[in-house]
């Protein structure tokens, strides 16, 4: 098919020489829808590249929003072999608090046990100690360490048990369609 330019000059030459242009009125009209068809075929190929990509970029989140999921609800399964055997640990923990409280019951340190022995000199022991309850960093002022650590424990065990999968609905606008 000739360019409409081309088919312009040829129906002026044709009226100049007064010869009949119904053949080239007919095929300039073929000319222009052509060209008006290929470039409303080029816009809608634009329309359906745009929501192919917004296409693609909603399966990637769903696919991200899946992965998301399921990490979450391995976490949740890894919680719950852990927290089984924490409920029974802090049964047995709770009564960590006492124990230590009669650790502290005769000697609360070294300078009270110094005090309670002084004037016992060769009455005691050559090998005598009084045993103190020591943390591991070296602090032999450990008092309520156990307490300290059951909070912790009870604490650890409501955090853990209080996580839970949320399925969420977020706010989003719906992509612009000149079609719908």
């Amino acid at each position: 098919m000739r360019a409409i330019l081309e088919i312009r000059k040829s129906i002026v030459k044709a009226m100049e020489a007064g010869q009949d242009i119904a053949e080239l009125e007919a095929e300039l009209k073929d000319a222009r829808l052509a060209e008006q068809t290929d470039k409303e075929v080029k816009e809608l190929a634009e329309i359906a590249s745009a929501r192919l990509q917004t296409k693609e970029r909603a399966d990637k989140v769903v696919l991200r929003a899946d992965s998301q999921r399921e990490a979450i609800k391995a976490l949740l399964q890894a919680r719950n072999e852990v927290v089984t055997p924490l409920r029974k640990v802090l049964n047995k923990a709770n009564e960590l608090p006492k124990l230590e409280d009669d650790c502290f019951a005769e000697f609360h340190d070294g300078i009270q046990a110094g005090a309670t022995i002084r004037g016992l000199d060769g009455q005691l022991p050559d090998d005598f100690t009084v045993p103190m309850l020591e943390l591991g960093n070296g602090t032999n002022l450990s008092y309520d360490a156990a307490k300290q650590a059951l909070w912790y424990l009870r604490a650890a065990h409501g955090l853990l048990v209080s996580l839970h999968l949320l399925e969420q609905k977020p706010i989003a606008q719906k992509a612009p369609d000149p079609y719908d």
